[in-house]
């Protein structure tokens, strides 16, 4: 169950979509850090998040800020996810030890991405029904 909250809370982020380039601009004013609110809204989507030890969660993300996640005992779990401080965080229903915050994906040119938690755990998540 534990791989199952932090696997969905991957999925989550990597269903988030990838911040567009700001245009350049030839100017010498201090540039503000993006906030939470400027942050692209996560896609809805089905994903597989592959642990380091080779364990599997598959996850679902909607419009509505939800995410449902089952592993392979068949354990499920769902909750809500946002963006805050950077990262995408997920929030089980009811909270949970193992609830967790994932920094912005690194896209692999094969579809999938990788994403890291704040305990240090890095994932690999792809879209449902891609290999793996």
């Amino acid at each position: 169950m534990k791989n199952l909250v932090a696997l969905t809370a991957i999925a989550a982020l990597a269903a988030c979509s990838q911040a567009e380039e700001p245009d350049a601009v030839e100017t010498t004013s201090v540039v503000e850090p993006e906030t939470d609110q400027n942050f692209d809204q996560m896609e809805p989507g089905s994903y597989v998040a592959t642990y380091p030890d080779g364990s599997e969660v598959s996850f679902t993300t909607t419009a509505d800020g939800t995410w449902t996640a089952s592993d392979g005992d068949g354990e499920t779990s769902s909750g809500t996810f946002e963006q805050r401080d950077g990262k995408n965080c997920f929030t089980s229903e009811p909270a949970a030890e193992t609830d967790s915050c994932w920094t912005e994906r690194v896209m692999n040119d094969d579809g999938s991405w990788t994403s890291t938690n704040d305990a240090g755990v890095t994932v690999t998540v792809r879209p449902a029904g891609t290999s793996g």
